[in-house]
Formats: structure tokens, sequence, C-alpha cells
């Protein structure tokens, strides 16, 4: 059985990344950066974060 973990969204605006991670429950994260190298990191660091509290 498949179980959804989260979404991710990625948009730019203007000079700025946004990543909005939204979660089966509702939480919702959201990261900014002018840097996209630094915004990827940042969503993977705060995935592992998550999923390591399961």
């Amino acid at each position: 059985m498949k179980k959804k973990l989260f979404d991710v969204e990625i948009v730019r605006e203007g000079d700025t990344y946004i990543a909005r991670i939204t979660l089966p429950n509702g939480d919702v994260s959201t990261i900014e950066s002018d840097n996209i190298e630094e915004l990827l990191n940042h969503l993977n660091t705060e995935l592992e974060d998550h999923f390591s509290r399961r």
C-alpha cells in the first residue's frame, strides 16, 4: 500500500527561491533562499530531521 509522505512545491519570486513542504497532517514548512543549491540542501535537512523523529 502506498502512503503519501509529503508534497514539495518550489517556486521562484524574483531572485528568491521558495520551497513549501506540506505534510499529510496539514503542517507546512517554508524555506527561502536566493541560492537554489542552498535551498535544496536546507530542504534535504528539513526532511531528514522530520523523518528521523518518526
